[in-house]
């Protein structure tokens, strides 16, 4: 059986814009609510769940539809945040410190923590999952001081998106 990839997204924005980049015959895009998936029971051999549990917070709802959906003895990939073990450099301005907190205290306001990988094995464990198997990770974000724009940041961002996918692997 060929690999058959779906990819859910509660915005139809994000679901729209995924089918225009990725048009592949084997992935198929599904505009739903991740807490009230349109998904059989045991469907999915592995579940990768991408930087969302950030803006979920450890929602239960959402944890029972991945156990739901995940075959038994299936996969899941989970990668998220930790602000509190992020590191920068240069050192982040005074202003960019500010942007950066008031970002995070909206997306607490609306129900999400961005330091919420530390949390996710307890939670795991206590959902029932077993042999639950944690990889950190770094990512480095650097800059040249006066290269905020350059084609030269843009292909770093892709190469850590690529390391995270090899770490995945």
């Amino acid at each position: 059986n060929p690999l058959k990839v779906i990819g859910l997204d509660s915005d139809a924005n994000s679901i729209k814009t995924a089918a225009k980049i990725g048009n592949f015959p084997n992935i198929f895009y599904i505009n739903a609510d991740v807490c009230n998936m349109p998904i059989k029971a045991e469907s999915f051999d592995a579940v990768f769940a991408r930087y969302v549990f950030q803006h979920t917070n450890l929602s239960a709802s959402f944890l029972s539809e991945i156990k739901r959906t995940l075959k038994y003895g299936g996969l899941l990939i989970l990668i998220d945040i930790e602000d509190d073990m992020t590191l920068y450099y240069p050192e982040l301005t005074v202003n960019s410190r500010k942007l950066f907190n008031a970002y995070s205290l909206y997306q607490e306001q609306k129900g999400g923590n961005r330091n919420i990988s530390k949390k996710l094995p307890s939670f795991l464990s206590s959902a029932g999952f077993c042999d639950i198997e944690i990889k950190p990770f770094t990512q480095i974000f650097f800059k040249k001081q006066k290269d905020y724009d350059s084609i030269e940041h843009i292909k770093n961002a892709f190469l850590l998106l690529q390391n995270e996918f090899e770490s995945v692997k």
